[in-house]
């Protein structure tokens, strides 16, 4: 009874101490878009709309630079000061283009790809290349994903030129032809940038955006700032037999088998999860937003972090905990009546930045191998390089998101996807993953689906963003 007793007297204490904590934290208000510019924002979504009337979708495999160089076309028309001004290298059908500023020791870069999904334009309400405005938005394959970065980019340069800025680092502007499909032209820029002695300061791609309700119970828009993607890997699982007919079958035949291993991993995944010191960040940044219960955790996370992995299962926090696996393929025999010699079924996997392909595959053997089945690694990557939250480069763009949205917070966040970024994680010192745009649940909810579009009452904020990175750029040269 004792025992009991000073437990719950434990348990009482630290519970009052959490809540001491938590009335002593920071409370903020959380913030909207500010006031807004129509007429110039009307003006950028028509350039943005010429972009997007543009066909550019990849296609797996089937890498086609002619195509994206009458693209390149569409841009010299509208950006004809950012040409004029900066060389220019054709990379595979991939851009990049470099503006001279007064120093090149601290090189700026801002990445965009050019190219989109398929859309099957059946089941849009308008044609998925049309580039319709209308009520607010920009409708077309490509608005938000991701020609706006792009447009924002070169509009930001172009202007920059016509005011007789000069910028203090060099600024370099990129995209690639293929990010959709995964291409090999983001990391042809890259080492074109390393065969000719370049090593960024700060790389701006996409990954996060300006959001709304970015967890459940928080208000206001948040800047989420990708600080590393997870690492990626497909995993084929392969049972073998000798076959045979269907109408006189053996013990254990390779489906069953598949079966089990996939029942097992789906029922308990072997993968470690906890609260890294980078997620620790963030949910820092979201504390002095949330409502009281919600601000309660994120304030103790020595308390209750610990339970985490229990409470989340599911979801973007469940995916930020540690590495996530979930089955996408799988193949018997050609007919319906013979037994496969040869099943398999294949996982896809985001790894953690503290458990990689190795880890994964020595856990997942283990549980195969009691079901006789085999697991290889294919097209595997680990985690990226977590940015330094304390340099240069993640300063300035906190400063930039100040400058042109104040109030909203710059929350640091792991990016569970994948980038065209992580492919110059070795020529620069900090590579950011978060498109300067306003994203609502219902614009987000249009990626690489039906009616895709963006609300371009943005566009000047994205452009004004760019516009301060490049104006500040000498304080990347600041350590």
């Amino acid at each position: 009874m004792l025992y009991v007793l000073c437990a719950v007297l434990l348990i009482a204490l630290l519970l009052l101490i959490a809540l001491i904590r938590t009335l002593l934290a920071p409370v903020k208000a959380p913030a909207n878009a500010p006031g807004e510019d129509p007429e110039r924002a009307l003006a950028y979504a028509e350039t943005l709309a010429s972009l997007v009337r543009h066909d550019t979708v990849s296609v797996s495999g089937d890498i086609n630079p002619d195509k994206f160089r009458q693209f390149h076309d569409v841009l010299r028309k509208e950006f004809p000061l950012t040409f004029a001004a900066c060389e220019f290298h054709d990379i595979d059908g991939g851009i990049l283009m470099r503006w001279p500023g007064k120093s090149s020791d601290h090189p700026l870069c801002l990445l965009a790809h050019m190219d989109v999904v398929e859309a099957n334009a059946d089941n849009w309400s308008v044609p998925p290349f049309s580039g319709v405005i209308k009520d607010g938005k920009v409708y077309g394959r490509g608005s938000m994903d991701n020609k706006c970065c792009l447009m924002a980019g070169f509009q930001a340069v172009e202007e920059c030129i016509r005011e007789g800025i000069m910028p203090d680092q060099d600024v370099y502007l990129a995209s690639s032809d293929c990010e959709e499909t995964g291409g090999p032209v983001a990391e042809e820029i890259a080492a074109w940038l390393q065969e000719h002695g370049v090593r960024l300061s700060l790389l701006c791609d996409e990954g996060g955006g300006i959001t709304e309700e970015p967890l459940a119970g928080l208000r206001g828009l948040y800047g989420m700032a990708g600080i590393y993607e997870k690492g990626f890997g497909n995993f084929v699982f392969t049972a073998r037999s000798k076959g045979g007919h269907s109408s006189t079958p053996p013990k254990d035949t390779p489906i069953p088998r598949l079966a089990s291993v996939i029942r097992e991993i789906e029922d308990h995944p072997p993968f470690e999860r906890k609260i890294t010191p980078e997620l620790r960040e963030t949910f820092k940044a979201f504390a002095p937003y949330c409502s009281f219960p919600l601000r309660f955790v994120m304030n103790n996370l020595w308390l209750f972090g610990p339970l985490f992995p229990y409470i989340f299962k599911h979801g973007e926090i469940a995916a930020m905990l540690g590495t996530t696996m979930v089955f996408t393929m799988q193949n018997g025999s050609n007919g319906a009546n013979v037994i496969p010699q040869e099943a398999t079924a294949t996982a896809n996997l985001r790894y953690s930045i503290f458990e990689g392909e190795k880890a994964c595959l020595e856990k997942l053997k283990a549980i195969a191998s009691r079901y006789d089945v085999e697991v290889a690694a294919e097209a595997s990557r680990e985690a990226t390089t977590p940015v330094d939250l304390k340099g240069p480069g993640f300063r300035l763009v906190s400063e930039a998101m100040n400058e042109v949205y104040p109030g909203v917070p710059v929350v640091p966040y792991i990016v569970t996807g994948g980038t065209d970024a992580k492919s110059f994680e070795g020529v620069c010192d900090t590579v950011i993953r978060m498109s300067p745009m306003i994203y609502t649940r219902e614009c987000l909810a249009t990626m690489h689906g039906i009616d895709e579009f963006l609300e371009y009452r943005c566009l000047p904020f994205a452009v004004d963003y760019y516009k301060h990175l490049i104006c500040n750029s000498g304080k990347l040269s600041v350590s």
